[in-house]
């Protein structure tokens, strides 16, 4: 749940007949994959670069966490998740402005960005999004199911240092 305790525990039952599933798909050509990775290496952090006679352990976790921030990588499901749960868009042509705009900024700030253009990020993103019950889709308007609003605010916050605070 939210408070960090792990709740997953899924019947034996479930397990199996997941992996049935998924080999179903992968034997009939129907699998879509699990998504986007992305990997990204800062430059080394010497030690001996801070002063000895300072908190060198607060002083090193700060250092750390900017070149965390710095390197995070920007993947499809969090733009499209900022896009609905910070810029508020509800339409696909809403949802893909947003993003667009998302990726000329980041761009500019020399970011890696998703390799794909915006129209082909958002449909597959938002497909991911309704195969999870995060979203449904009537038509263009796009709207939350459920609990999917904490899952699309973790996305989102998870690139929001990327941007100015709305």
């Amino acid at each position: 749940g939210k408070g960090g305790n792990r709740r997953f525990r899924p019947p034996a039952w479930t397990v199996f007949s997941s992996v049935g599933i998924y080999f179903w798909r992968r034997l009939t050509g129907q699998f879509k994959g699990f998504g986007t990775a992305s990997v990204a290496f800062g430059k080394p952090l010497y030690l001996s670069t801070f002063p000895a006679n300072s908190d060198l352990t607060g002083e090193v976790g700060q250092e750390l966490m900017a070149r965390i921030r710095a390197v995070v990588p920007v993947l499809a499901a969090p733009l499209v998740a900022r896009a609905i749960a910070v810029d508020g868009a509800r339409t696909r042509s809403a949802i893909e402005e947003s993003v667009g705009a998302m990726l000329l900024e980041l761009k500019e700030k020399r970011m890696p960005l998703p390799k794909r253009d915006v129209i082909a990020i958002v449909e597959e993103t938002l497909n991911r999004f309704k195969l999870r019950n995060l979203v449904v889709s009537d038509g263009g308007d796009v709207r939350i199911v459920g609990d999917g609003g904490d899952v699309l605010d973790y996305y989102a916050n998870s690139i929001g240092h990327h941007f100015r605070p709305k």
